[in-house]
């Protein structure tokens, strides 16, 4: 066994298994505050300047669209001004933000692609405890957009959020990201991108769930789990590693991310039991 080989001094997979139990440091990235804080608040992650909220209006648009010749994702229906309604649609193949507004009434309809301007670009990965066994490490990496030619705010941001654990011949990571677009006022509508690593050849895989919650409502988040044992475990002692991650916005712009939490347990037993 490849974990047995590097660690000759180890008699044992169980031995190899509590090395790796023993061995290992979790961090964690995504807030500007330390893993485990308790009175963690959402961040605000609004563009500087006026906000302007958008009026929803519950209206089927697809005739229109069919009429233009736009097809995607409807991001709703909304008042433009005075005699018109603007119709928000995602595009199926297109490079993160991008959006097509189509204009109408009952007489006319036009369209044209939504301008978006970069506001916020964030990247910060800092320790901020450190003891004998345990190194914290918060940060985030965002990037935002927002709108510059709607009669109302709507902002575009990829974000991500990470939970990592440093084994000791490599690491096993799972982050919860997404690409959020966000109409001021009314809703969130986000694209789902989390994802795992893997490094550790002595780390097996168990688990990697990942699902998205309230898109298209004031609140939506990217929920990811993961889950990696030692491969030791298909000799009956293994250590087993998890990690989740959530990350969110709202409406108004706050920023929920909330630090990735990490657990890890020593087992006699079956693989991923």
């Amino acid at each position: 066994m490849a974990v047995v080989l590097v660690y000759g001094s180890l008699k044992s997979p169980e031995e190899v298994a509590r090395f790796y139990f023993e061995n290992s440091t979790f961090v964690s990235g995504g807030a500007t505050s330390i893993m485990g804080q308790l009175d963690y608040q959402p961040e605000n992650a609004a563009p500087e300047g006026s906000l302007k909220p958008a009026e929803a209006v519950e209206i089927d648009a697809s005739d229109v669209l069919r009429h233009v010749g736009i097809a995607g994702r409807i991001l709703g229906t909304y008042r433009f001004n005075a005699t018109h309604l603007v119709t928000l649609v995602e595009p199926q193949i297109a490079e993160f933000p991008a959006l097509y507004a189509v204009v109408w009434n009952n007489s006319s309809a036009s369209w044209f692609p939504v301008e978006f301007v970069k506001y916020r670009e964030l990247e910060i990965n800092k320790t901020l405890l450190r003891d004998e066994r345990y190194t914290y490490v918060v940060g985030q990496r965002s990037v935002g957009f927002v709108a510059a030619n709607l009669p109302f705010t709507v902002v575009g941001i990829y974000d991500e959020n990470w939970g990592q654990w440093n084994t000791p011949t490599g690491y096993f990571r799972v982050t919860a990201a997404g690409y959020f677009t966000v109409v001021y006022g009314v809703a969130v509508y986000v694209m789902d991108y989390s994802r795992y690593s893997l490094s550790d050849p002595a780390l097996r895989l168990c688990r990697f769930n990942r699902y998205v919650s309230g898109s298209g409502t004031p609140s939506a988040s990217v929920h990811a789990y993961g889950r990696a044992d030692t491969t030791t475990c298909a000799f009956g002692a293994g250590t087993a590693f998890e990690i989740t991650a959530v990350i969110g916005y709202n409406a108004w712009l706050h920023r929920f991310a909330p630090p990735a939490t990490g657990n890890k347990w020593f087992y006699i037993g079956p693989c991923c039991s």
